[in-house]
């Protein structure tokens, strides 16, 4: 039995430990290896500094992505499941943020790993935002594809009387809807639909 339990620290005599590499001469690791490695905490058990990096690199991203992705998802509508989705993964993620980490090692793994799957969560939902939006609801010609990023405020309108048209079933509307959108983008931002 160890000298001090879970950390695996036998009370030997010190051993040679290689000082990091400055920060300007490490490569910049991708968030999605570090949600990688703190996932598969379960499988191997790393240094205690590793963990606090890990952490510290997950602290950091869930702090950036998570408003960002309430912003994106505010701009859905509020029946849209991936809007739902979105928000409760950004509340989760900040909840998880809040907890902290208990005290040892044990927690610390815990905890990075849970910060792990809500960064993890984050991605797959920005993922999602990030698609674009078939308004007209079915496929072939004329659909209407209005995306997030859609920054002209008529285009987006033509694609809200389309999709409001189509749950309707006012299929004069909705070809009325399909013209002006095709007309105003012809005219206004040059694309040849």
């Amino acid at each position: 039995m160890p000298y001090f339990p879970y950390t695996g620290y036998t009370g030997g005599g010190l051993t040679y430990v290689r000082p990091p590499a400055p920060l300007a001469t490490q490569a910049p690791i991708a968030i999605e290896d570090v949600i990688r490695e703190a996932t598969a905490m379960d499988r191997w058990l790393p240094a205690p500094s590793r963990v606090r990096d890990l952490t510290g690199r997950l602290r950091e991203f869930i702090g950036q992505a998570a408003p960002a992705l309430e912003k994106a998802a505010s701009r859905r509508d509020a029946d849209d499941p991936a809007r739902r989705d979105a928000l409760a993964a950004a509340k989760e993620a900040r909840y998880r943020l809040g907890i902290g980490p208990g005290n040892g090692y044990a927690s610390a793994i815990t905890f990075a790993r849970s910060l792990g799957r809500a960064a993890e969560a984050l991605l797959q939902c920005r993922q999602q935002l990030e698609r674009p939006v078939p308004v007209a609801g079915t496929s072939g010609f004329a659909v209407i594809v209005v995306t997030d990023s859609e920054t002209c405020d008529v285009c987006v309108e033509f694609g809200r009387a389309r999709h409001d048209a189509e749950l309707r079933y006012d299929w004069s509307a909705m070809k009325r809807a399909d013209a002006l959108l095709g007309a105003h983008r012809r005219d206004v931002h040059r694309t040849a639909r």
